[in-house]
């Protein structure tokens, strides 16, 4: 039997099963992608709002799901595909979702849409203190973290906070097979291909450089059609956050 079909069917890790695990998951390296436009709605709820603010969203997984890195590392990514505000009551401080959620939750399946219910998974907020910067506080972010993971309706969640300067720091956590914490996963956004300025930006290229290649002897010009690339549509990633593990017993 594999490993992983063993782990699902487990309730429980043992400590070498935690440190196996856990150490597949550091491996894959989790990241988080949105598109632009799901990235670009979650930066103005957060920037034109003065005091804190929060909100849901859909998260899925790829591929490779966070149990298929039990048995063997593999790109772990995690798509971003809605972003949701809610009504709530809020100070410079402190954020309140708990009235809200379940009228999102209605109003989601009365227009069809039951799976992105059950992948209500990203939660984020905003942090307004400038001499702070993003963090999850102990006093609140942290135990409503623990809280929905007690729950039980969710097996893993990734939380973002942001600020109006456009810092951010995101976390997964992973309730189970096992309780994990990884803070400081990677942020990317998809830049889809702009075919029209691409041409124009490699014409310019043609028109106004010239490279040069030393040799002992002479230098020698190429022309600039030999140093113009492919360009793909590419994932651009928001600035390096430090990763940061926490193993707990599985119980919240």
């Amino acid at each position: 039997m594999k490993r992983k079909k063993r782990i699902q069917e487990m309730g429980v890790m043992n400590g070498p099963q935690v440190i196996f695990f856990a150490q597949n998951l550091i491996r894959s390296i989790p990241r988080m992608f949105m598109e632009i436009p799901v990235f670009l709605k979650l930066q103005y709820f957060i920037a034109q709002c003065g005091p804190e603010i929060s909100g849901l969203g859909v998260l899925r997984t790829g591929d490779v799901s966070i149990l298929d890195t039990a048995q063997n590392p593999a790109p772990l990514k995690f798509f971003v595909d809605d972003i949701f505000i809610l009504e709530q009551p809020v100070t410079s401080i402190s954020t309140d979702l708990t009235e809200a959620v379940s009228s999102l939750v209605a109003e989601l399946m009365d227009a069809g849409r039951d799976k992105d219910v059950e992948n209500l998974k990203f939660r984020w907020h905003s942090h307004t203190d400038l001499d702070i910067g993003p963090h999850f506080s102990e006093e609140v972010d942290i135990p409503t973290i623990e809280r929905l993971g007690r729950t039980g309706l969710v097996d893993y969640m990734i939380s973002y906070v942001g600020t109006h300067q456009g810092q951010y720091l995101a976390r997964l956590d992973l309730f189970k097979p096992v309780r994990l914490t990884l803070e400081g996963i990677p942020v990317l956004v998809n830049i889809p291909k702009n075919k029209k300025l691409m041409k124009h930006c490699a014409a310019d290229i043609r028109e106004k450089v010239t490279v040069m290649l030393e040799d002992e002897d002479k230098p020698e010009l190429i022309g600039a059609d030999e140093v113009i690339v492919a360009v793909d549509a590419g994932m651009v990633a928001l600035p390096d956050t430090q990763l940061v593990v926490s193993i707990g017993d599985g119980r919240g």
